[in-house]
């Protein structure tokens, strides 16, 4: 667990030093930030650094906080039924999140300057926009890579379809609307994986200058598109079940 405390310095000129300790993350306790300041404030200039101090306290808070949820993120992904390859891919975009987040907070515990912090400050929500971009970004990312997985389950059970349809139709028994069925169904997969592909691609795209208009747009597309493609692979498992021989 971090610690912030002051260390009293003796100095008559203006003196602000700043370290970062590190932190041990745990998996079943929430996890403490990952760096911490410690500053040695200058009896003399104390309004002044205190300004300082205040904005790299607020700032460093901030960062701790999308740092926690994004540790989070990564271990329900991790826990989750999606494949290796799909954690991979998500935990790296994460993990870009999270290393950047921490150097800027490397950099911004060591400035010195109001103006330079400010804008260390700044940079938490125009480069990164982690709450209002990118959470909703690998959520629907997320729920795309599940419903690409279901959606391969799919073909297994078109063949398994196709098999007994052939055995029915060789004994001689009609099969036609079943036939009609399962071809309807083969037809309406590959058009709801495209759905689901291009869906994704756009989501990938969003990056924090997008934040407000152009994120929001791709974030209430995604969500439109996520209800159509539910509605689509409803109308499958329908058609599927038009298949069954009486």
């Amino acid at each position: 667990m971090n610690k912030r405390f002051f260390i009293p310095a003796i100095m008559a000129s203006f003196i602000f030093s700043l370290t970062i300790a590190g932190s041990v993350l745990a998996d079943t306790a929430p996890i403490p930030p990952s760096t911490a300041i410690e500053p040695v404030v200058a009896e003399n200039n104390l309004k002044i650094q205190g300004t300082l101090y205040q904005v790299i306290r607020k700032g460093e808070d901030e960062i701790f906080d999308r740092l926690d949820l994004l540790s989070r993120m990564e271990r329900n992904i991790q826990a989750s039924k999606l494949t290796s390859d799909q954690k991979t891919a998500l935990d790296s975009l994460i993990e870009g999140q999270i290393n950047g987040l921490k150097s800027l907070a490397s950099k911004m515990v060591a400035e010195t300057d109001l103006t330079a912090a400010t804008a260390d400050y700044d940079s938490i929500y125009a480069d990164y926009r982690v709450y209002a971009v990118f959470v909703p970004e690998i959520h629907h990312l997320t729920n795309f890579d599940r419903l690409t997985d279901y959606l391969a389950g799919f073909k297994a059970i078109f063949a398994k379809a196709q098999a007994r349809l052939d055995i029915a139709k060789a004994k001689g028994r009609k099969v036609a609307a079943q036939q009609r069925a399962l071809s309807n169904a083969e037809a309406l997969a590959p058009a709801i994986e495209g759905k689901i592909d291009d869906t994704y691609a756009k989501v990938a795209a969003m990056k924090p200058s997008d934040y407000p208009v152009l994120s929001r747009s791709a974030i209430i597309s995604a969500n439109f598109a996520n209800k159509d493609i539910h509605r689509q692979i409803n109308l499958l498992r329908a058609l599927l079940k038009k298949t069954a021989l009486k």
